[in-house]
């Protein structure tokens, strides 16, 4: 009878070895899944720190360029402020009554080029024309 008993042994020992094996197994499989999760996070994790550090490099041309428009504004604007500054000066003024009127100023000399040939002419403009710059008026 030593065979049966320690057949019955060998059972009694297999069954208390199938829920330790079952045991085990379910130990590796959540290791496993925790090892997977553990992964996949840090996949996760990589991705996402890729994907915003791209987005930051993306938002900081974006600033540069917006700075750099930024500045190129002001400086249009501090151009147009001096520009309104100086056409409410006497300079202006008279800058554009001789320039757009061709009004000359007393004593000088109008040169123009004549229409068909191009040659330079000279015409001395009398003090009374209308043309003239000057508002003084001799009247006895």
């Amino acid at each position: 009878m030593g065979k049966t008993t320690s057949l019955a042994e060998a059972k009694a020992r297999s069954a208390k070895s199938e829920p330790a094996a079952a045991e085990t197994a379910k130990k590796k499989n959540r290791r496993s899944l925790k090892l997977f999760l553990i992964g996949a996070g840090a996949i996760l994790a990589t991705l996402t720190f890729i994907t915003q550090a791209q987005r930051m490099q993306d938002i900081r041309a974006e600033r540069e360029a917006l700075e750099s428009q930024l500045l190129e504004r002001q400086n249009q604007t501090q151009r147009l402020e001096r520009m309104i500054q100086y056409s409410q000066t006497d300079a202006y003024v008279e800058r554009m009554a001789l320039k757009q009127f061709g009004m000359i100023k007393e004593g000088e000399i109008l040169f123009y080029a004549e229409p068909e040939t191009g040659e330079l002419i000279t015409a001395p403009v009398p003090e009374d024309s209308p043309t003239s710059a000057s508002t003084d008026t001799d009247e006895d």
